[in-house]
This record gives C-alpha cells, structure tokens and sequence, in this order.
C-alpha cells in the first residue's frame, strides 16, 4: 500500500529563522530546527529544502536530490533533480566513467570486444559486463558464453566423424569450424575410437595415426 506523502508544516515551509544559512562540505545548509532531518544545531540541506518546499511535502526516506550542475551551492529548482539513492549513484559512476575512459560508443564498444572479448571491452572501458550487454546486445551476441560440449552427444560426435579424415584439417581449425573446442575434439575420437587423420604438411605423406595411451 502506498503511503501518503507527509505534508509540510508552516513552520518549515516559512522558517522563522529568515533563511540563514551556512556551508559546509560544500553544501548549502539552512536553519530549520522544525525539519524532521535537521541535524543536532537545527540545520538541514538547503537543496532539499528547496525541493520539498517546491513540492509541498517531505521528500521519503531513500530520495536524494541531484545537482544537475555538479555545483553542490546551486539550489535554484531547476538545477535539482529528485533520484533514488541507486539512480544518483549511478549517475554519478557514469559521470565518473566518462571522464576518465570518454563515452560508451558503438564505434569503440566493437573494437575492444574484438581486441579480447567482453569481459576485456568492460575493464578497458571502464564499465561492467551488463552495461555493454544491456547498451549493445548485438555486438554482445557472438560473445555469449556458450554450454559445453557434451562429448555423448550424437550430433557432435557426427560432426567429428565428418572432419576425422580430412588431412587438410587439425583439431583448431575444426574446432573453429564446428564451436568444439580442440581438446573436447580430442577426447571425442579417444572415447569413441575414432581414427584422427593429422593435418599434412606441404610434400609430407601419412597414413591415419591414434593417439598414443600410456602404457600401465
């Protein structure tokens, strides 16, 4: 059930004390000892005030107002913005981000995703692996981390048989062309006895080899 907002008395909304004011930590605040957050001296966060005044009731626990300036002494209304404690924390690690790394564009987001891959894209950029998933889904999808192989699986073991014989093709190429990685390949044609013929070399002749199994 959504609870009503909590109107604001006149002895908050027209303060006796005139508006008087100091700073500190770089923030406005102003006295209003009436105001359910004013701190042990009677002073509350002007920018706050500002806002809740503006909407005519006290603003709930977990909202914060937002600077949109950056300038924590500029309280005029339209430079404030009412966010949830997550959103302006957010904004602000954006902020962060973008000073430091620039911003998040298609152009770049592709060329590291091409350099390393996804998690290596987020750490160059400054940025977790869900912003890019979330901003660039397309560029994400040929990175998405796939299931394993399942060695047992007819489908797979029917596409090792296809390649087993082909000298013109080692474990990484077919390990390219099919998504198996080499070693799954390789433990494939162990377990189902299929003979690997090894890639040949230019001139080179021979004939289909097993893989050696250590002798007991």
């Amino acid at each position: 059930m959504k609870l009503p907002d909590t109107p604001i008395p006149p002895s908050v909304l027209h303060p006796y004390t005139g508006g008087h004011s100091v700073v500190y930590g770089g923030y406005v605040f102003e006295l209003c000892p009436n105001h359910p957050k004013a701190n042990p001296f009677g002073f509350v966060a002007q920018h706050r005030l500002v806002v809740e005044r503006q909407l005519g009731h006290f603003l709930k626990s977990g909202l914060q107002v937002h600077h949109r300036d950056e300038n924590k002494t500029n309280n005029r209304p339209d430079n404030l913005e009412v966010m949830t404690r997550r959103e302006h924390m957010a904004h602000h690690r954006t902020e962060e981000r973008i000073k430091r790394y620039g911003p998040l564009e298609r152009s770049i987001v592709e060329q590291r995703l091409r350099e390393g891959g996804l998690k290596f894209a987020a750490a160059s950029l400054g940025c977790c692996t869900e912003t890019i998933r979330n901003n660039f889904p397309d560029l994400v999808e040929p990175y998405k981390r796939k299931s394993p192989t399942q060695i047992d699986d007819p489908e797979v073991i029917a596409k090792v048989l296809a390649v087993a014989h082909d000298d013109k093709a080692g474990y990484r190429e077919v390990a390219r062309q099919t998504g198996i990685s080499y070693r799954t390949v390789q433990r494939i044609c162990e377990r189902n006895g299929i003979p690997w013929t090894r890639k040949s070399k230019k001139g080179e002749v021979h004939k289909q080899y097993r893989r050696k199994t250590a002798s007991h």
